[in-house]
């Protein structure tokens, strides 16, 4: 399986976004799924529904918007932006994701 994550603020990209960043939580939006789904460039804050929220953005595949993260999506890429206290503290990527 091909994954990486890191904490390091070493990485970024060319805008300068990576561990230590902040990212603004932004407006509510209602959806069939949620009363209340918060989303940051195509990321969903507390995707990944588990008794236990994963407190960070997640974004499911390739595509513009992400898919729902759902074990019918495991297969797809998956990336993962843990949040600590309002900053960035881990990022995760998956080829395929594995729970």
């Amino acid at each position: 399986m091909n994954e990486l994550d890191f904490t390091t603020r070493f990485y970024r990209t060319w805008r300068g976004f990576g561990v230590g960043s902040r990212v603004p939580f932004g407006p509510c939006h209602h959806t069939r799924a949620a009363t209340c789904e918060h989303r940051w460039h195509d990321f969903v804050w507390n995707a990944w529904p588990t008794d236990r929220p994963c407190s960070g953005w997640v974004k499911v595949g390739w595509g513009a918007q992400s898919l729902p993260a759902t074990s019918a999506n495991f297969l797809k890429h998956w990336v993962f932006i843990y949040v600590r206290h309002g900053r960035v503290g881990m990022i995760f990527m998956a080829e395929r994701f594995v729970d």
